[in-house]
């Protein structure tokens, strides 16, 4: 895993000829100063100089046009970058130029993502494969006071693509590592290419196709190599045609039987249906007392009885109805597979024909029709043999790599991963007394806590837990852990919140935090730098020169 970390910060307006200055040596920097001072221009213009959009950007910030220069190291090569205006210029630690461009979502990102071996891929709106923006890289990293102490995963305005919480919880915490996205990416072109041989294997076989239509009363071949394999492919066809039309004649047949079914089913209840009429009319026709003439013996005819016999056949024509309808289903199904045997069978006599032609029968302009036809038909056949083999190939190398998808997300690392997060979050939430729901395993995307000034410390827990969790387990850089304003809902203990986060960072980590308060901490736990001398204005006059010079020799290369 390689290690990002921020060196030294410059911002510079030349339209109000103010600057200032920021450095970040320390694994633990607290930024510190009242509301209003600057502290969160400060941690959004880090991520500003990557091309990241963190929220509400104020307009007057806006208006100054600042410049952003921005040194880093990953794992200790130096590197700058330098922000304006859309305008994105990295350099090496010798000022040497790297990259310059306009362009965020293409070559800036795929700059990063080779710096920072971030290989994660995802589907834009237009269904295509891209690298996301710089706000994927940083998202688990920065805790803003916009958007995350409500929910984790809204730190950037740029995390707009389809499920992107649950993509990023995969990705950082190692449970989908680069190793999944380099062999899905790989697998993404090998299909890409496929599709375009399949598509150009489908035209291929159409022209042959037309070919035979338009010449098909002179496909005689007078080479014997071209005629043998003209004639077997001809006959493959055909045996073909002949199993599809097997086929079909049996559902036909199938069908007709499930019809003949359906239809003694509707004369049954015709019939009954006619019984039970004529036993209605005679039994209105008949006094309450019926006797049979031949044992004497009384039965009843009550108006209960007349409805029952109604009842009986309202289910009856509900029965005729339903078969009724099947039978007119069954009519159209078999119209169907009826036209896709006399669509065959012209597509057999086709193929008999051209089989059953004698050179006797062709004339000197078919004889030469046909060398013509067959040369073409040669090379046709030919690339689509070509083309069969690459396909083969190639579906051969995607399942190469769908197999690497599959070893490297194995169950046994899934659970792993998982039950390590859920050791720390456990952990975490007891040591910030955050209530918890320990008997259930929770999710890495989000984490429902308690109201109040429980909820922010559980999403301090939620965040360092799958922190560590990425530390150990994730392929992708490591990032600084950016938090602005954890003093949120009027903690209780804010001196154990601030320790908390000072001191339970992963390892080798770097952490900057932005508060109005320093509750406890001083030099020996970070350093803590004091910003701003006048509220609502971050950008000082007298280090306008200083900046500038910091800042010129890497200007001339904005344009």
């Amino acid at each position: 895993m390689r290690m990002l970390k921020f060196s030294r910060l410059c911002l510079l307006s030349q339209h109000e000829r103010r600057a200032f200055s920021l450095n970040l040596d320390s694994e633990a920097t607290i930024l510190h100063a009242g509301n209003g001072f600057g502290k969160s221009a400060i941690l959004k213009s880090l991520y500003n100089a990557f091309g990241a959009e963190p929220h509400r950007i104020d307009s007057f910030w806006r208006s100054a046009h600042v410049e952003t220069f921005l040194e880093f190291t990953v794992d200790g090569d130096v590197y700058a970058i330098l922000a304006k205006n859309g305008r994105f210029v990295i350099f090496d630690g010798n000022g040497n130029l790297l990259i310059r461009t306009r362009s965020i979502g293409k070559e800036l990102i795929a700059y990063l993502a080779k710096l920072l071996d971030f290989r994660l891929e995802m589907m834009n709106r237009q269904e295509e494969i891209i690298t996301p923006p710089p706000d994927y890289i940083f998202a688990p990293f920065y805790i803003d006071q916009d958007g995350s102490w409500k929910q984790p995963w809204a730190s950037f305005k740029g995390l707009h693509l389809a499920n992107s919480k649950q993509t990023l919880a995969d990705y950082h915490s190692g449970l989908k590592p680069n190793e999944y996205y380099s062999a899905q990416s790989r697998r993404n072109i090998l299909q890409a290419q496929r599709k375009s041989l399949e598509g150009e294997r489908h035209v291929l076989h159409q022209t042959l196709q037309s070919m035979r239509e338009l010449v098909s009363d002179v496909v005689l071949s007078f080479d014997i190599v071209d005629f043998q394999l003209e004639s077997e492919q001809l006959l493959v066809e055909s045996r073909k045609l002949h199993e599809y039309q097997i086929a079909y004649r049996q559902r036909l047949a199938e069908i007709a039987e499930e019809r003949r079914l359906w239809l003694e089913q509707r004369d049954i209840v015709i019939a009954t249906l006619t019984e039970m009429d004529e036993n209605f009319s005679e039994a209105l026709d008949r006094p309450n007392e019926v006797s049979c003439p031949t044992c004497g013996q009384h039965y009843s005819n009550l108006i209960a009885d007349q409805f029952e016999i109604l009842q009986d056949k309202d289910g009856l024509y509900a029965a005729l109805i339903t078969s009724q309808e099947k039978l007119h289903e069954l009519e159209g199904a078999a119209n169907s597979e009826r036209k896709n045997i006399i669509a065959l069978e012209e597509q057999i006599a086709q193929i008999n024909h051209i089989l059953s032609v004698r050179k006797d029968d062709l004339s000197f302009n078919d004889v030469i029709i046909a060398q013509g036809r067959n040369q073409a038909g040669r090379i046709i056949r030919n690339r689509i043999g070509v083309i069969d083999d690459r396909i083969t190939a190639t579906r051969r190398a995607e399942d190469v790599e769908s197999a690497a998808m599959k070893v490297a997300v194995s169950p046994k690392k899934t659970r792993e991963i998982k039950d390590f997060f859920k050791d720390r979050l456990f952990e975490f939430c007891d040591e910030l007394s955050v209530r918890i729901d320990t008997t259930k395993n929770p999710s890495m995307t989000t984490m429902p806590f308690g109201r109040g000034s429980e909820g922010p410390r559980g999403i301090i827990a939620y965040y360092y837990a799958f922190l560590h969790t990425a530390r150990h387990f994730s392929s992708s850089s490591f990032c600084p852990i950016v938090i602005d304003a954890p003093n949120q809902q009027g903690q209780d203990d804010m001196q154990k919140v601030m320790s908390f986060i000072v001191d339970k960072r992963p390892q080798g980590s770097q952490v900057i935090v932005a508060t109005e308060d320093l509750f406890g901490v001083d030099d020996h736990n970070a350093s803590i730098i004091h910003i701003g001398n006048q509220k609502n204005q971050l950008l000082d006059s007298n280090l306008f020169e200083e900046v500038s010079d910091i800042i010129r020799p890497y200007l001339g290369q904005l344009i």
